[in-house]
């Protein structure tokens, strides 16, 4: 994301986006210019996540829709814990937790974290893991 001008010196309030990236089932847009907020449009029964991360950390808040979180601690081959948020409501995934995400229903989401999350960095610090069933 570029640096946008200084409104004060007459330039425009408007912030320059990354290019959006994701697939048939999610569509990410990079919001922030600190660390990283990201809008996540997920579609009814999209499986994501299986993975976890090396340093980073993020919040996921639902806005609109139902999600399941699942998380265990790397290296743990027991199930995974389970939580179901709904909108208004927010998990953390601290470094060092794998983690997945199945939307029940179609599902927007803010999500903070302390990485910019262009598509190369994001998947520089993560490590993939098997979805568990």
């Amino acid at each position: 994301m570029e640096a946008h001008q200084d409104v004060r010196d007459h330039g425009s309030p408007l912030v320059a986006l990354d290019a959006d990236y994701g697939d048939a089932t999610a569509y990410m847009q990079n919001l922030g210019v600190l660390g990283y907020v990201g809008l996540l449009r997920f579609s009814a029964g999209a499986r994501r996540s299986s993975h976890w991360h090396r340093s980073d950390r993020h919040h996921l808040f639902v806005v609109d829709g139902k999600m399941d979180y699942f998380w265990r601690a790397v290296g743990d081959d027991g199930k995974p814990h389970h939580v179901e948020v709904n909108a208004g409501q927010m998990v953390f995934t601290p470094p060092r937790v794998e983690h997945w995400v199945h939307c029940v229903r179609e599902t927007t989401m803010i999500s903070v974290s302390k990485l910019r999350r262009e598509h190369s960095v994001h998947e520089a610090d993560l490590v993939r893991v098997p979805w568990y069933e």
